[in-house]
């Protein structure tokens, strides 16, 4: 009975340090989020991601993993005639789905037989899902661009974030992606998928052909989805977490591409719940308190500080482990921050106990 009070005592003060803890991180982000001079920080921290160091780590583990999909780059292609053409090759490969990521304007082409030849070449493709480009329009709603063909035709919203690219998004506003037709297209139930997925920029390799430019095996193209688009139109280059190959910017095919590999994984990476994150968390840091209070308290303050960066720099492995396992992102940051705090908060729930 005489040691009781005493643990119920330690318990009580690892939750008053906790809260502590909770309390000076809640100050310091508002002095960063409130305060002209740290702007820069908080751009840099809102554009950050934990997922980006994950899938940094996990680069190249999923290098076999869309055996699927070919890209194919049509920048050295001059006019509608030849992609017609190269669309009749494609076609008599009989793919799965083909996934044209070009909108051809009615105004544009002066040729009404390569436009004829352009329609028949998209027709002899088994499945086609065409792009189509929300323009925002004054009043809020949408101007869409599409290709003069397309009535008879699915068709998916090719928009993307000006920001970072991160997740594949299954609709845009109220209307489909091209990820998510594509997905619908190429699955057996071909549903509509609901729910975003972070895309893996790090591991996915996916076979690219460039016609013009090299050859092709083209019976590689049965059954595959064939994503076809101008990898070389810097206009259409989005900003992503860095990628297996150090880039900073891909092509909007590409994207397409690996977002529609995100949306078709029976396996994706999801985040785990902000709310259900804090609560862990702050679950966590009140067991690191309280293992303070555990300890011997006639330890130096360099055997805490230790294990407080211990604890620090096994966040990360910790968490890593959980997205490579089961998929979960987790952002730590919290709990890492409260580490580096519960000295400090353990010094003053003493001071003022002591007093």
């Amino acid at each position: 009975m005489a040691t009781r009070p005493t643990h119920i005592g330690k318990g009580f003060k690892a939750l008053v340090a906790t809260a502590l803890v909770l309390l000076i991180a809640w100050i310091g982000k508002a002095v960063v989020v409130n305060t002209d001079a740290f702007n820069p920080l908080q751009a840099a921290l809102d554009q950050f991601h934990f997922s980006d160091i994950y899938f940094h780590w996990h680069r190249g583990h999923n290098a076999d993993a869309e055996q699927d999909m070919v890209l194919v780059d049509i920048q050295y292609l001059h006019d509608r005639e030849e992609i017609a053409t190269l669309l009749d090759s494609i076609a008599a490969q009989r793919p799965r789905v083909v996934a044209l990521d070009v909108i051809f304007p009615p105004a544009v082409s002066l040729d009404p037989v390569a436009d004829s030849h352009l329609m028949a070449a998209v027709a002899a493709c088994p499945q086609v899902v065409l792009a189509q480009n929300a323009v925002p329009l004054p009043d809020g709603g949408w101007r869409m661009e599409r290709s003069f063909f397309a009535d008879d035709y699915s068709e998916g919203i090719v928009n993307m974030p000006a920001s970072v690219v991160r997740y594949a998004e299954p609709r845009f506003d109220t209307l489909p992606t091209f990820a998510a037709q594509v997905t619908a297209l190429s699955s057996a139930n071909r549903q509509q998928p609901t729910a975003s997925s972070l895309i893996d920029f790090g591991g996915v390799n996916l076979m690219r052909w460039t016609p013009g430019a090299e050859d092709f095996y083209l019976p590689a193209l049965e059954d595959k989805l064939v994503f076809v688009g101008d990898l070389g139109d810097l206009r259409d280059y989005h900003n992503i977490p860095v990628g297996a190959g150090g880039q900073s910017r891909m092509s909007g095919t590409e994207v397409h591409a690996l977002a529609t590999a995100a949306l078709l994984s029976d396996n994706s990476y999801h985040t785990l719940p902000r709310w259900l994150g804090i609560v862990l968390q702050i679950i966590i840091i009140f067991l690191f308190c309280w293992l303070l209070y555990l300890l011997p308290q006639t330890m130096d303050n360099w055997v805490s500080g230790t294990l407080q960066l211990v604890f620090m720099l096994l966040m990360l492995p910790v968490c890593y482990l959980l997205f490579v396992g089961l998929h979960i992102v987790c952002s730590p940051t919290l709990a890492i921050v409260g580490f580096g705090l519960a000295g400090l908060a353990k010094n003053i729930v003493d001071a003022i106990v002591k007093n």
